[in-house]
């Protein structure tokens, strides 16, 4: 059965797309439409009687996360105690206040290639703003 963070993350890219929004600009507009989906899942889910999604909050959390590019890693980059993340052969290591840790258990290769693109993708993103801005002075 597909987690139902999963269905919301694919209904909210699919609204986001069809209104023309970037979650990474837009982040107010990304969260009331991420709130309206989990809302609407529940109402259907309460209509079918299937399973609701307890957890509004942290599904709303999850689907920023996932919509915004960054997934499950999303809490480690949020975290005010990590001041660097060091991508290694398999996995990367965290360096918070303190000494160096190993990557949080349930991280994939996969998880961390999609943070990579991600920060790849807002870096190209500012980079042409900021070319267009010195180009328009």
């Amino acid at each position: 059965m597909i987690q139902p963070s999963v269905l919301v993350a694919e209904r909210v890219r699919q609204r986001l797309r069809a209104e023309g929004t970037d979650p990474t600009f837009d982040s107010s507009a990304a969260r009331s439409i991420t709130l309206a989906e989990v809302r609407k899942f529940n109402d259907l889910a309460m209509a079918r009687g299937a399973a609701m999604i307890e957890d509004e909050a942290a599904c709303v959390r999850d689907v920023l996360a996932a919509v915004s590019g960054f997934g499950p890693l999303q809490s480690l980059l949020d975290d005010p105690e990590i001041e660097e993340m060091r991508p290694l052969h398999r996995g990367f290591r965290l360096t918070r206040t303190g000494p160096s840790v190993g990557c949080p258990r349930g991280v994939s290769r996969k998880d961390i290639s999609v943070v990579i693109r991600g920060f790849k993708r807002c870096y190209c993103r500012h980079r042409a703003g900021t070319l267009l801005a010195e180009k328009g002075r």
